[in-house]
């Protein structure tokens, strides 16, 4: 996870062998404040059902 305004990491999460990276997250427990915008790729589908203000992209991100 990242803090857009400065780009300062603020927590990272790892799974065992292939994981999705959306069942990672779930695992984590990571709870987002309402006010925090969320930001994801395609991988990151039904995150609106956890976090009402998320945002999934049509396409995977490009850094």
């Amino acid at each position: 996870m990242v803090d857009q305004a400065n780009g300062q990491i603020i927590c990272t999460s790892h799974g065992k062998g292939r994981e999705h990276d959306f069942r990672i997250f779930k695992n984590s427990k990571l709870r987002l404040r309402e006010d925090i915008e969320c930001l994801g790729d395609k991988g990151y589908q039904g995150i609106q059902k956890l976090h009402c203000n998320s945002r999934v992209s049509a396409s995977n991100f490009v850094a």
